[in-house]
């Protein structure tokens, strides 16, 4: 059981747990950046956002949704990696509440902006956090289980 760690309270193959790991990681770096990009008033120069697409919101500027993106989203998926990667006995909890937080993000955001530019990563994004469950249930319920 060499490829074996504890993740979440249960035992996860490696495989799983590399899986969630290169998933949590990616989104988190992903989301950290464009919600700094967000932040910092640069969303219409680098992401060629127009802030009009927040008329509407109770957002005046993406200055507070960037805060939220790089902070709940990024760092929950961030804080998920870490403790995936260092054994964390609560890897597979964590990586399931910062896919929560995702599927979060994607439901509000299509909520108050509708389907908006560009038409693919909205979907993406709602799809890629189902994947982060999927992955998430796999690990708990991967072979070698503790309770």
């Amino acid at each position: 059981m060499s490829d074996m760690k504890l993740r979440g309270g249960q035992a996860v193959s490696g495989g799983v747990r590399g899986a969630l790991t290169m998933l949590t990681a990616f989104m988190g770096l992903t989301a950290l950046a464009c919600g700094l990009i967000l932040a910092t008033g640069h969303a219409e120069d680098v992401l060629r956002m127009n802030p009009d697409v927040l008329d509407g919101t109770p957002f005046s500027s993406f200055q507070m949704p960037g805060i939220i993106l790089a902070v709940g989203v990024g760092g929950s998926q961030l804080l998920a990696t870490a403790a995936l990667r260092r054994g964390d006995t609560l890897g597979t909890r964590l990586a399931l509440l910062a896919a929560l937080v995702l599927l979060g993000w994607i439901v509000v955001q299509v909520i108050l902006l509708g389907w908006t530019s560009p038409k693919v990563l909205q979907p993406f994004i709602l799809v890629y956090s189902l994947i982060e469950l999927a992955v998430v249930a796999l690990a708990e319920r991967a072979p070698g289980r503790r309770s």
